[in-house]
């Protein structure tokens, strides 16, 4: 079943808004313990708390949703998904400071192409970084792409390698983007079908990962615990031990706890951020991405009002949410030019 315009721009828009919501539910509490954060007994997703540096005021954002800001600008200027219009986006928030808490493998990239020691083409860190820095920018692709899903692998791509060119990072990204992708465009949340289309996107780039997510119907079937646990496991690597006291900064653990904790809760915005929330550790790039997933599928009446009205740079996120829900009705000819390559040579 198609969903209704109304209901399909509800739920465009709250992918974004919920992205920036986990966010910033998210960046008080990063690398809080599990311990600690499953002890407290009020709720953690009622209202935005202080950092604890005190640098920033409660609803703060962080890179997650300036990087995801970023994309969607060099979209809506170049009609279609080009690297080169990613970079000169991303570029300012490195150079001018502006960027918040901001991924240590992603600056590191980042401040090579600030000075121009490297085209963007080439300033991907090498495959076996697989930090979970650019996880956050396939949202837009999953937003600009939902109606032609075929392009995600591609224009995830372009994203993702300006930074990272491990495989696992972007197969996690296009996994992401047609997750949300999926939820755009379907009323029900059919398992078989969605994980179909997370695993098909994510296997252009890393086959052991598109078969880990057809497993994911094995860990909606465990204990949460025991599901941590199995997901630690996946496509182990020993430069990323897992974090006894939380989600590790490896790409794998914030993508498939994400889709874990949205296909055990998909009903409910709240109950989906709120238990990844108490995981610890990494838990911005986490939230950013379960708030999308839960955004996309139950719209904007799902997220609190009271957390939306209190989001920093809320205007500057309504409005890119949506100006790029209206540059998706472009015409007909430029979506033509932009399935052709759009004249951006680079990844494909």
């Amino acid at each position: 079943m198609r969903t209704s315009g109304e209901r399909f721009d509800s739920r465009f828009r709250a992918a974004f808004l919920g992205a920036a919501v986990g966010d910033a539910l998210g960046f008080p509490y990063k690398d809080y313990s599990r311990g600690f954060l499953e002890s407290v007994a009020r709720p953690l997703t009622e209202s935005f708390e202080r950092d604890a540096r005190g640098c920033f005021p409660p609803g703060q954002i962080t890179d997650e949703t300036q990087t995801a800001l970023a994309v969607s600008r060099a979209i809506l200027e170049g009609g279609e998904v080009r690297g080169d219009l990613v970079v000169d986006y991303l570029i300012p928030l490195w150079r001018d400071l502006t960027v918040v808490d901001a991924d240590p493998d992603t600056s590191e990239a980042m401040h090579e192409l600030v000075r121009g020691a490297v085209d963007w083409r080439e300033s991907g860190l090498p495959a076996g970084r697989a930090s979970c820095g650019a996880l956050s920018r396939a949202i837009p692709v999953g937003l600009w792409d939902c109606a032609s899903p075929e392009r995600i692998p591609r224009d995830a791509e372009r994203v993702t390698r300006v930074t990272h060119n491990d495989p696992r990072v972007v197969g996690a990204g296009a996994g992401l983007a047609a997750a949300i992708a999926s939820n755009l465009v379907s009323d029900e949340l059919i398992l078989g079908p969605f994980l179909d289309r997370v695993s098909q996107a994510a296997g252009a780039f890393h086959e052991p990962l598109a078969e880990a997510v057809l497993d994911v119907p094995r860990l909606l079937s465990q204990s949460d615990l025991r599901a941590r646990e199995i997901i630690e496991s996946v496509l182990a690597d020993p430069l990323y031990l897992p974090r006894d006291d939380g989600v590790s900064d490896y790409v794998i653990q914030p993508f498939f706890l994400a889709l874990y904790h949205f296909l055990k809760t998909p009903n409910s915005f709240e109950e989906t951020v709120s238990l990844c929330l108490r995981l610890g550790g990494r838990v911005d790039a986490l939230l950013a991405a379960a708030g999308a997933l839960a955004g996309s599928f139950n719209g904007m009446e799902a997220i609190p009002a009271s957390l939306i009205e209190h989001l920093v740079s809320v205007e500057d996120i309504r409005e890119a949410a949506g100006d790029l829900l209206i540059a998706r009705e472009r015409p007909v000819a430029a979506r033509a030019r932009a399935d052709r390559g759009g004249g951006e040579e680079g990844p494909s």
